[in-house]
């Protein structure tokens, strides 16, 4: 079971509840543990949304899906652009206006465990971009024991799955299960990618590993059409890409990571 808390000391874009001035960074929490099935692996931000959402989305002139940020002022609103100067807006906690106290209390426990631990954080001069990170390995098999513990487990995971669904949803899922899927589809298909992302790749040569002659290529894949963002965004802080591409004649993968873009070779 693997537990890991993050924050950035170097920024600030989160509020605490009932303020307007950024104190935090969406300060993630992941944890991974296994069942009899397929594992749960859960990562969250301790805010509404994410610094990466919120910029892709005022990039592409998006507004977002809900109120999840506060402007200058202190009111709730959906417009990216009061995040940017000459704008203060920050990004609500987790919970938001009615219920913004338990991600509050949630993004101090990791500055606790993160910065507060390792005794260097935003009280301290900050010299450049840095993560401050608190990570825990716990083996079932010192407690109750593994068998015990997936037992355990799967009968949650299955009370969950079984539950029947309220209206607006097809079926109940668990966290990782989605991500899961698409790794093996990307691993197999190739990661799709919006304009955004790949407007900000095409000046990065990259290599084709299955190209013996070792030859370099420039960046100028199809890309998907982006979509707009859901609530799923703010839980997992992953881009799903809402149409699938067409054939790729040609690609370099990432090795060990399963990304892969469209190449053309340079001359």
């Amino acid at each position: 079971m693997m537990l890991l808390y993050s924050s950035g000391p170097s920024n600030a874009s989160v509020a605490p509840h009932g303020g307007v001035r950024a104190v935090f960074t969406p300060n993630p929490i992941a944890v991974g543990y296994p069942t009899e099935s397929l594992p749960v692996l859960v990562d969250v931000s301790t805010s509404l949304t994410s610094n990466a959402l919120v910029n892709r989305s005022h990039k592409e002139g998006r507004r977002l899906p809900h109120p999840w940020l506060l402007d200058d002022d202190g009111k709730a609103t959906d417009d990216p652009g009061v995040f940017f100067p000459p704008h203060k807006g920050t990004i609500l906690p987790l919970g938001g206006l009615d219920s913004g106290h338990k991600g509050y209390g949630l993004t101090l426990m990791v500055e606790a465990m993160t910065s507060g631990l390792a005794g260097h954080g935003r009280a301290d001069p900050q010299e450049g971009w840095g993560a401050s990170v608190f990570l825990q390995i716990l083996d079932p098999a010192a407690f109750s024991g593994l068998p015990d513990f997936t037992r355990q487990t799967e009968w949650i995971s299955r009370a969950c799955l079984e539950s029947p669904p309220r209206p607006g949803f097809d079926r109940v899922r668990l966290p990782g299960h989605g991500g899961l899927s698409r790794r093996e589809k990307q691993l197999k298909d190739g990661v799709e990618l919006t304009d955004a992302v790949m407007s900000s790749l095409a000046p990065w040569p990259c290599h084709d590993p299955f190209d013996t002659g070792g030859q370099q290529s420039v960046v100028t894949a199809r890309t998907t059409r982006p979509r707009r963002p859901t609530r799923a965004d703010t839980e997992t802080g992953g881009q799903r890409a809402a149409n699938q591409q067409g054939s790729i004649p040609r690609a370099a993968r990432a090795p060990g990571l399963g990304a892969q873009v469209d190449c053309e070779p340079s001359h």
